[in-house]
């Protein structure tokens, strides 16, 4: 069964058996660019998330992540999963539980002021994206990378970020209340003013986090963390020099 995706890049995506086809945008005739099967979709986004990672790369062999045409499989990937979040949760979830083996890949999206609300992006890539004032409330972001990703004034209440790589995150004046931040990656996250009540931080690596004026934090919050070295904690380093001071030292591994 053949099954239309409308896109707002007018480019025409018909997926069968796996495949699709986008058409060519001089002609209007659509053209077969790639057989791409959902495993093959999952292996370019693994293959590309080495550009950040040398651990992702396959085989550990860094020239296939920048090869021409992984980059060009990667950014025709990227145009499909854009344009599927683009047309809201119900379509975006349904497409996450019809092909669970991709991964998503929303390097550098731009969505400012987009709805994620309630979204299932496990594991996707959203390094670097632009996510400003971008409702994320009650999305799951377990085991995602967000890194350098911009979260300033987002809104991610209730989200759930579990093992989530936020590292060189911006999330200045974020709403994380009640996130679940547990053993995520948050060293060097920028989260200045960011409401933090009852989020949950246990085991996270804060290493070189940025938490001036970060709002609702708790010495409990603070005390659960597995790391703050080289924190800037400001108003809040009193209470961890008090309550949790081996935080402070650099980490053993």
């Amino acid at each position: 069964m053949e099954v239309q995706i409308v896109v707002r890049s007018r480019a025409i995506r018909s997926f069968h058996d796996n495949r699709f086809l986008i058409d060519c945008r001089l002609s209007g005739r659509p053209r077969l660019v790639m057989a791409l099967t959902t495993a093959t979709l999952s292996h370019r986004a693994n293959v590309t998330a080495g550009l950040f990672d040398s651990k992702a790369r396959p085989n550990g062999d860094p020239g296939q992540a920048s090869s021409p045409q992984n980059m060009r499989h990667r950014l025709v990937a990227q145009r499909v999963h854009v344009d599927l979040i683009e047309q809201g949760s119900e379509v975006w979830n349904q497409w996450r539980r019809d092909n669970p083996d991709v991964q998503p890949d929303l390097y550098a999206a731009h969505l400012p002021n987009a709805d994620l609300s309630g979204m299932n992006l496990s594991a996707a890539i959203l390094a670097v994206a632009v996510l400003y004032r971008a409702d994320l409330s009650g999305a799951d972001l377990r085991g995602a990378d967000v890194r350098s990703a911009n979260l300033m004034e987002a809104t991610l209440r209730r989200a759930n970020l579990l093992g989530a790589d936020l590292s060189g995150a911006y999330c200045h004046r974020a709403d994380l209340a009640e996130v679940d931040l547990g053993d995520g990656d948050l060293r060097g996250v920028l989260i200045p003013s960011a409401n933090l009540d009852k989020a949950n931080l246990s085991a996270a690596d804060l290493s070189g986090a940025h938490l001036h004026n970060a709002k609702n934090l708790t010495v409990e919050q603070l005390c659960s963390v597995r790391s703050l070295w080289l924190a800037e904690l400001h108003n809040h380093m009193s209470v961890a020099e008090t309550h949790c001071p081996q935080l402070l030292l650099r980490p053993t591994d």
